[in-house]
């Protein structure tokens, strides 16, 4: 099965709830997961087969650390899957 980095930045621990879950779900799958808070340094040197980015909208924008990771990460996720789910 694949890879799959599921990053989140979390203001009120809702999002990490829903990654977690998440996270839990793909793994019950087969897959091999990685789960990151973005706002602590990153926890795995190997690429993902694919990604998803999770995050809160606050005042019409997703938090710093997860637009830091996903601005960093783009050039490393080029042609792999990418979701972003806005929570």
């Amino acid at each position: 099965m694949a890879r799959i980095l599921v990053a989140y930045a979390t203001t009120q621990g809702h999002t990490r709830s829903l990654a977690e879950r998440t996270s839990a779900r793909l793994a019950e799958h087969g897959h091999d997961v990685t789960l990151w808070n973005t706002a602590e340094p990153p926890v795995s040197t190997q690429l993902p087969e694919a990604v998803l980015l999770m995050g809160a909208l606050h005042a019409g924008k997703h938090q710093d650390s997860l637009a830091r990771a996903a601005r960093a990460g783009a050039p490393l996720w080029g042609g792999k899957p990418v979701a972003l789910v806005s929570v």
